[in-house]
């Protein structure tokens, strides 16, 4: 999928989410996330950008904790949410 549509794709996975959209720069095809403050995880912020290969994209995600050392796993569930929305999403 070419970078301008995957990046509006997840633009608007991400309003259909628990996740915020906290900003986003089409320049550079850069998303912030963030998490709500749950009883394991103070939130996390969610990185996102789209760098090009040919006329396809790659999304590279990141999920990193506000202030904790550990995750409790959150990183990983929202990396799975995330991909799995994404997914749904395409699907009629």
């Amino acid at each position: 999928i070419p970078r301008d549509l995957m990046f509006k794709k997840v633009i608007e996975v991400i309003n259909k989410s628990n996740f915020t959209l906290s900003k986003t720069n089409k320049d550079n095809y850069e998303i912030l996330a963030t998490t709500p403050m749950t009883f394991k995880s103070w939130g996390e912020n969610i990185y996102i950008n789209f760098e090009p290969i040919g006329k396809e994209s790659v999304m590279k995600f990141c999920s990193t904790t506000f202030i904790q050392m550990v995750s409790w796993g959150q990183n990983q569930k929202n990396n799975a949410a995330l991909l799995t929305a994404i997914e749904d999403s395409f699907t009629i």
